[in-house]
C-alpha cells in the first residue's frame, strides 16, 4: 500500500519536497483513508473539521516535516522492535525448568548482547534501544495501527495506544514464556495473523471454566 512506501522513505521530507509528498499522501486519503498510515488520517481528518487543505504542511512549516519525520522514525522501529520478538523471541523462552541447562544454546550472548549490562539483562536483538528507543520512551504512548496481509494481526495492528513498557510486556509474555512459538516461515499470512491475534494478549493461557475442563479431559484421555 501507499502508506507503506510513504513511512518506509523520509526523503521526500528531508530535501524539501514536502508539497508533493503531502499531496499524494492526501489524495490516497480522500480515496481511501484506509490506505495511509493512521497518522495521516488523524491529521487530514482534523484539518477538514477546521475547514483546512493541509497547506501549511505542504508550504513549509519547519516543524511540520520534521513531525512527520519523527512519527515516521517510530512507527518504523516499531515494526523492527515487535518483529524481533516475532522472529527470535522462542530464543528466549524458559523451556529448561530444572535448570539443567545454564543457558540457552542458541544464543552466544557476547555475540549477540552489546554491553556486559546488556548480556545480564536481555539479548541486543530484543533490547528496545537496539531500535533507536530509550529510557525515556518506556512511558510514551503508541498508536498501534499497522497491519499486513488479510486483515490485521496481533499488537501492531490493535488499533489500541499503548506505551512502549506496555507493549514490551506483552510481546515478551509472547515470545519469551514457557511455550516457543516459530511462525514467521510460513507464506499464509492469515496464518500469521492468527497466531499473532492468539499470542500477543495479555493472559494468553487464561480459559474459562469449560474450556479447562475439556483441557483436562483431553489431558487424562491422551494418558
Amino acid at each position: 500500500p501507499l502508506s507503506g512506501r510513504a513511512f518506509g522513505s523520509t526523503a521526500a521530507v528531508r530535501s524539501g519536497n514536502a508539497s508533493s509528498y503531502v499531496e499524494e499522501m492526501k489524495a490516497a486519503w480522500m480515496a481511501d483513508p484506509t490506505s495511509v498510515h493512521s497518522s495521516w488520517n488523524e491529521y487530514f481528518m482534523e484539518l477538514k473539521t477546521k475547514g483546512e487543505d493541509g497547506s501549511s504542511l505542504a508550504k513549509g512549516d519547519e516543524t511540520d516535516p520534521e513531525t512527520v519525520q519523527a512519527i515516521a522514525s517510530d512507527h518504523i522501529k516499531m515494526l523492527l522492535l515487535v518483529r524481533s520478538y516475532q522472529v527470535r523471541g522462542h530464543y528466549m523462552c524458559k523451556l529448561d525448568p530444572l535448570g539443567i541447562n545454564d543457558a540457552n544454546l542458541h544464543v552466544d550472548k557476547f555475540n549477540y548482547r552489546g554491553s556486559a549490562e546488556q548480556a545480564e539483562s536481555v539479548p541486543k536483538f530484543l533490547d528496545y534501544r537496539t531500535y533507536g528507543f530509550a529510557e525515556g520512551d518506556l512511558d510514551r504512548e503508541f498508536h498501534l495501527n499497522a497491519g499486513v496481509g488479510a486483515g490485521k494481526g496481533g499488537i501492531i495492528g490493535s488499533n489500541q495506544k499503548k506505551t512502549l513498557r506496555e507493549i514490551i510486556a506483552i510481546i515478551k509474555e509472547a515470545y519469551c514464556g514457557t511455550v516457543g512459538v516459530e511462525f514467521t516461515h510460513i507464506a499464509d499470512m492469515e496464518q500469521q495473523n492468527w497466531i499473532r491475534n492468539k499470542f500477543e494478549k495479555p493472559k494468553k493461557f487464561e480459559y474459562d471454566a469449560a474450556a479447562t475442563m475439556r483441557l483436562l479431559d483431553r489431558l487424562i484421555y491422551a494418558v
